[in-house]
């Protein structure tokens, strides 16, 4: 499973863990592992996406937040926990 720590770096290019987070997530690919995100992962994304840079965040824009979200959901599988859910 992909944590958020890691897919915030791999959209950040200006920072330093970038190339080595970007090569690690293509590795896997390559490799043929199956990489997932959660709904709480893509829910703090946006949070911190639209976050202005001045308060920690990305600073981008909800329309640019939205085409990457859209993004993530065709590259990574949407993990659904149903255990213990109600029918």
């Amino acid at each position: 499973m992909l944590t958020l720590n890691n897919l915030m770096r791999s959209l950040e290019p200006s920072k330093a863990e970038y190339q080595t987070v970007r090569a690690a997530i293509e590795k896997a690919f390559r490799e043929g592992y199956l990489l997932y995100v959660v709904r709480q992962m893509l829910m703090e994304f946006w949070v911190v996406a639209t976050r202005p840079v001045a308060v920690n965040g990305l600073g981008i824009t909800p329309d640019k937040a939205l085409q990457i979200l859209s993004e993530i959901q065709k590259d990574y599988i949407l993990y659904r926990n149903t255990e213990g859910k109600s029918p």
